[in-house]
């Protein structure tokens, strides 16, 4: 059933109904599939497959009747990633979730998790792809749209009232998703942030870790959310290096990067280097070395005699 239903991927055949026909028309779908020609699944087998996928009795994770959630505001600056909605700061997420511990076991996705793992995860270190005592993890948010608008109606009776822009919950039809900001299209979009941990040193920087959030989750909190998870569902991996993109570019990460001995890539924010004064004492360079009021550049362990 997995076989199949990733060979109807890769043929780009989005319906399961039509996949369906598909596999009792076509005897060469049938066997790649691992099917008897003549007996292939029908559309309710592999609806009855997905939910085994998925362990939790409901199909969403947030219930469908919830508050309006907060929309993510344009970036001023083509290009640039929309400022992150969350009231709480990197730094009290990471405290919270340095001392949180996620059991797989009582995932929604645990199954789907560990298929993964079986299947594609371990294949790729038995044959020495990717080194999970020593990981140089890369980690980025994608877009994952799911459908052109959010499609939400009112539960309550304010409209008969006369109060049309109430506060009052809507029912969602997709509860886990919002609304985001796609800032390499520079268009909003209705979904998911799908938040990957790729192993960079790998040929084809394969996945090691990935998490399906809100599409307005920062990237900043999406990697701290995604990495945490990955420490305690692969607890025998080992990350050594990190490289990730100026959204990144926080102190407590590189704080946090100190005490765990691992060494950080991370892009500065601002291209091109910073132009900007820093502190009033001295300014960065393009290339993230500090230049003095001379416009001298900093020597790494430098020394004056003098």
């Amino acid at each position: 059933m997995q076989r199949s239903y990733l060979l109807s991927i890769a043929f780009k055949v989005t319906s399961i109904t039509v996949w369906a026909a598909q596999l009792k028309i076509n005897p060469l779908y049938a066997i790649l599939s691992g099917f008897q020609v003549g007996d292939t699944p029908g559309v309710g087998t592999f609806y009855d497959f997905f939910k085994r996928l998925w362990d939790l009795d409901d199909n969403n994770l947030s219930p469908h009747i919830h508050p309006i959630k907060l929309k993510v505001k344009k970036p001023k600056t083509k290009g640039s990633k929309a400022d992150s909605v969350e009231k709480v700061t990197v730094a009290e997420l990471l405290s919270i979730l340095e001392n949180t511990t996620f059991h797989i076991e009582g995932q929604p996705y645990g199954s789907l998790f560990q298929l993964y793992k079986n299947e594609f995860l371990n294949l790729s270190v038995s044959k020495g792809l990717i080194n999970k005592t020593s990981l140089a993890l890369a980690g980025d948010g994608t877009p994952v749209v799911t459908s052109h608008r959010e499609c939400k109606h009112r539960v309550c009776d304010c409209k008969s009232k006369g109060v049309s822009d109430c506060i009052c919950d809507r029912y969602f039809s997709q509860p886990d998703c919002d609304i985001g900001w796609d800032s390499s299209r520079d268009y909003f979009y209705h979904g998911y942030d799908l938040y990957m941990l790729v192993a960079s040193d790998s040929e084809s920087n394969l996945p090691v870790f990935p998490l399906l959030s809100s599409t307005s989750t920062h990237d900043l909190h999406g990697f701290l959310q995604t990495f945490f998870r990955m420490k305690d569902f692969l607890s025998d991996y080992k990350a050594s290096k990190l490289l990730l993109d100026s959204a990144h570019d926080a102190m407590p990460y590189y704080e946090y990067c100190k005490r765990e001995n691992i060494t950080p890539f991370i892009d500065l924010k601002g291209k091109g280097g910073v132009k900007h004064a820093y502190k009033n004492d001295f300014i960065i360079d393009k290339d993230g070395v500090p230049l003095c009021k001379e416009g001298l550049r900093m020597h790494y362990d430098g020394s004056e005699p003098s």
